[in-house]
């Protein structure tokens, strides 16, 4: 029988921000032994992450869900964590920029933001843009294998829980290497999809909405027509387009 994990059922960006809060926690020096050694490991992940010297801790508060930022992590009362924390979804309506500005309202001396995304997603150009320190399910999966042992010592349910839930997200997003084409799912095509990215310039790729359910797409090789519009190949799963765009549909229909 398989194990049953608690994050099969526990998939919402509020169920991901509770596991790191309870994480980040353990690293209190109110906290003690291998479970505290692991979560200070963490915290000096995060730091390294974001090229900042790790302090000596004499106090630290997680505090979740105020005014919007997902995780703050106030460590000694002049330092905050920003955390956003993604799953699959991506940053809007300049949250990444307004949580900053809030909590440069309150004169820490360091502000340190973190973007974590456990999902996938194409484009971080505005993340960066915004001075986020970017955290990726590849970023975290380094950071738990390098830690597999102390874990293994640990054997606490939730840690092993979400480690194992990361990996089995991640090894779905590579079955593209293995199965064949008739048997990929949603996961598969992401990390195709990823893997294309890097061999071909201006590329990306994202859920593309529509009334029969949407579908993920891929697109590349722009080039510019006379009248100002643009040719482009869009992939759509199983289905190569050429897509045109123009000012009019009579226009597109000229290039075509």
């Amino acid at each position: 029988m398989s194990k049953v994990n608690l994050f099969h059922y526990a998939t919402s960006e509020l169920s991901q921000d509770a596991f790191f809060a309870w994480l980040l926690s353990w690293a209190s020096p109110d906290t003690e032994g291998q479970m505290h050694q692991y979560a200070q490991n963490f915290l000096r992940f995060l730091y390294k992450k974001a090229n900042v010297e790790f302090p000596t801790i004499a106090s630290l508060k997680v505090i979740l869900q105020v005014n919007n930022i997902d995780i703050q992590c106030r460590i000694n009362d002049n330092t905050v964590l920003l955390i956003e924390d993604k799953v699959n979804t991506k940053q809007h309506s300049e949250q990444l920029r307004r949580y900053r500005e809030t909590l440069e309202q309150e004169n820490f001396l360091q502000i340190i933001p973190f973007y974590i995304q456990t999902g996938d997603q194409s484009d971080y150009s505005s993340v960066i843009n915004d001075g986020y320190n970017i955290i990726t399910r590849h970023d975290l999966l380094q950071f738990f294998e390098e830690n597999s042992a102390l874990q293994s010592q640990i054997r606490n349910n939730i840690l092993d829980d979400f480690v194992a839930y990361m990996r089995e997200v991640e090894e779905g997003v590579q079955s593209y290497k293995h199965l064949p084409i008739s048997k990929w799912e949603w996961k598969s095509w992401i990390g195709f999809y990823q893997e294309l990215q890097k061999r071909l310039e201006d590329s990306g790729w994202d859920y593309v909405a529509n009334p029969s359910g949407g579908f993920l797409g891929f697109w590349w090789e722009y080039l510019d027509n006379a009248d100002g519009g643009k040719q482009y190949l869009q992939l759509e799963q199983d289905k190569l387009c050429i897509k045109i765009s123009g000012e009019s549909k009579e226009k597109c229909r000229e290039v075509m």
